[in-house]
């Protein structure tokens, strides 16, 4: 039983969506380890694009097809999805750590008491070091 070209056009433009919005999230990537503010507005307005059409997308009634070639799709659809939520949580702790060490130098200038670790490690930190350390430039 084949699919019907409508389903397959659904998702086909859903994959095509979906592989924008993990192309963007790697390019806000980037702006955030540069501190592009211009580049993180535009990334951001495209970001929300995509996710606008994702959403219209998914409110459309499509039959519900058995064939191969849609299962595949399917299951591209769900490995960019996983993708997208990888490079998301990447994205949102790099940010996080940033603060925590922007918030540490702050101390530091500020006076506290608090000594900071060596490149950001404290005694309770976890083995693996902060993002910002790791970042490829």
């Amino acid at each position: 039983m084949l699919s019907s070209p409508s389903e397959k056009s659904v998702l086909a433009r859903q994959v095509e969506l979906l592989q924008g919005l993990c192309d963007a999230l790697e390019e806000e990537k980037g702006f955030l380890i540069s501190s592009d503010l211009k580049g993180l507005r535009r990334v951001s307005e495209r970001k929300e694009e995509l996710i606008r059409q994702l959403s219209k997308l998914q409110k459309e009634d499509v039959e519900k097809g058995k064939a191969r070639e849609a299962r595949e799709m399917k299951s591209k659809i769900d490995s960019l999805k996983l993708e997208i939520r990888l490079r998301a949580q990447e994205n949102r702790q790099f940010v996080c750590e940033m603060l925590d060490f922007i918030e540490g130098l702050i101390g530091v200038i500020a006076g506290s008491g608090a000594e900071p670790g060596l490149y950001g490690k404290t005694a309770g930190s976890p083995e693996k070091p902060p993002l910002i350390y790791r970042a490829q430039v």
